[in-house]
């Protein structure tokens, strides 16, 4: 099994991605997903229970979220770490981005 590591900043949708590029295009959408966001499944992606919570408790309680829904929406990866980026710049515009490292799952296309 193969380990992929992957930053979910943002980049443009791209129509009609196929293989690792779908696969890391499907976990983007999920991550920078909020929960409710999705009208026919409020259990979609991450709740945002964490806001306004101290930061090592908000950054536990979104890394278990964000693990147990890519899991769940992306079912041909496993989760092997996740990690918000030491990006300076970024945190103190109010963004965090996850590092995730994932493998495929065996006959995952």
């Amino acid at each position: 099994m193969t380990d992929f590591l992957m930053d979910t900043s943002p980049l443009p949708l791209v129509i009609g991605a196929e293989g690792d590029a779908e696969i890391e295009q499907n976990i983007r959408m999920i991550v920078r997903t909020f929960g409710f966001e999705v009208r026919m499944d409020n259990r979609f992606a991450d709740k945002g229970a964490y806001l306004d919570a101290p930061l090592p408790f908000a950054a536990a309680q979104r890394i278990a979220n964000l693990t147990e829904a890519i899991e769940t929406y992306e079912p041909r990866v496993k989760v092997i770490s996740l990690e918000f980026s030491p990006d300076a710049d970024a945190a103190a515009d109010g963004k965090l981005y996850p590092v995730l490292r994932y493998a495929k799952k065996e006959g995952a296309a």
